[in-house]
């Protein structure tokens, strides 16, 4: 089946690039899928797709993320044939990522396919003394602090910022910080001829000895202090 226009109309960017939504979608169809084929309404491939895509535009909620697909729905529904006209509920979404789905099958999959999209996007070779950055860079996720305590679920990824990819990320242990779980990142990601950068905690030893051994280079932003 071809899916190019639902690429064209949902993914193509401010340079005209499209990403293979074929491929993305082939690979989820990979997955097993727990759920008895009774009451079975959305294909977990669909559902995948669709919260992934959602998650490029910038949702990251559940609630968000159904919104956005439902917006999208007569695209789905024509491209992918569904027979019901509609797209998952949030608490669908919620249910598939909690009970479901194998979540590091999922994440090892989506990681793949943005580092050869990554790839496939990537311009005219760079010029001399320029190289491709890739950003390490931690974030809080929202809502996931609970009541009387100041720490929720944090995670460190890797990112490239010319074009919006997250390349690899992990959650990072509420006993350590982001230091301990930096090697594990660069260690998944393809790091030669690449200008790795990352704010004043990152600035270590270890961590600049392991970028430079995979090829790459580092700018380290430290403070006065």
């Amino acid at each position: 089946m071809d899916y190019s226009s639902l690429a064209r109309q949902l993914t193509q960017d401010e340079a005209g690039v499209l990403f293979d939504i074929d491929s993305l979608y082939a690979r989820f169809l990979t997955l097993a899928d727990t759920r008895k084929a009774r009451g079975r309404v959305f294909s977990l491939a669909v559902a995948l797709l669709a919260f992934v895509l959602a998650k490029l535009a910038g949702e990251d909620k559940p609630t968000g993320i159904a919104h956005w697909a439902r917006l999208r729905c007569a695209l789905f529904v024509e491209c992918f044939r569904l027979k019901h006209a509609r797209m998952p509920h949030a608490d669908t979404y919620r249910r598939l990522l909690g009970t479901v789905l194998d979540v590091d099958a999922f994440e090892w999959l989506v990681d793949q396919f943005m580092q050869e999209l990554m790839a496939t996007r990537a311009e005219a070779p760079a010029a001399p003394g320029r190289y491709l950055q890739v950003a390490l860079d931690g974030k809080t996720l929202r809502g996931t602090i609970p009541l009387g305590s100041s720490r929720g679920v944090h995670l460190l990824a890797a990112y490239v910022p010319s074009h919006g990819i997250v390349l690899f990320q992990v959650a990072v242990d509420q006993k350590t910080n982001e230091i301990t779980a930096a090697p594990q990142v660069l260690k998944m990601v393809d790091l030669g001829g690449k200008l790795v950068t990352g704010d004043a905690l990152l600035a270590q030893r270890g961590l600049s000895r392991q970028v430079t051994a995979a090829g790459g280079h580092f700018v380290w932003t430290t403070k006065d202090n």
